[in-house]
């Protein structure tokens, strides 16, 4: 252990207490990579945490689904847009986006219309915008993300990027709308973001 302790009385266990600490943290480590320790054996003796819940949460966890969501088609008029905005959800307000499908029967996505969206056509074309369509207003081939990914995937998808983005569209393997996922959410249960303006 430690020659001494680092106290002016040589009496308090500081110098041997942070001697055991490297020293059980290195046994730690060691066993750990021995025995083949993974992040999920990880998550599933420590689920309580951050640690925990960054490795064991999926989007599909978290996700809003076509029930909250407002789906529209391209040929929705803006006051179907801006209704699908402004409406609220369950457990929270609106939830900022509304996700355009193809057509009436086709469910992929073929778009997605967000506040800011909304906001900037306001601004560029002032009383004109009255007069748009949903797919004059949507953003094409939007970034998104499937059920089944981790959901600290979803917070990079979002955050480590030129642009961040607050909304993720979630389909399935055919690009069918399942619902989306707000980086909201993801803060509510403690995930941390690193943007200062969120």
């Amino acid at each position: 252990m430690a020659p001494e302790e680092a106290d002016h009385l040589k009496l308090a266990p500081t110098s041997s207490a942070l001697a055991a600490l490297a020293i059980g943290d290195t046994m730690a480590a060691l066993l750990s990579k021995w025995r083949g320790f993974r992040p999920e054996d990880f998550a599933l003796y420590h689920p309580g945490g951050q640690l925990g819940r960054r490795l064991l949460l999926r989007v599909r966890d978290l996700m809003r689904g076509r029930d909250e969501a407002t789906v529209l088609t391209p040929g929705a008029d803006i006051h179907e847009v801006v209704t699908g905005l402004t409406k609220p959800a369950r457990r929270s307000g609106a939830l900022g986006a509304v996700l355009i499908q193809r057509s009436a029967r086709d469910r992929r996505l073929a778009g997605i219309i967000t506040d800011g969206d909304m906001r900037r056509a306001l601004l560029q074309r002032e009383a004109a915008v009255f007069a748009l369509k949903a797919r004059d207003l949507m953003t094409r081939r939007p970034t998104t993300i499937g059920p089944d990914a981790k959901a600290e995937e979803a917070l990079r998808l979002m955050e480590d990027r030129p642009s961040q983005i607050a909304v993720l569209p979630v389909i399935d393997a055919r690009e069918r709308i399942l619902g989306l996922l707000r980086l909201h959410d993801l803060l509510q249960i403690g995930f941390r973001t690193n943007s200062p303006s969120v």
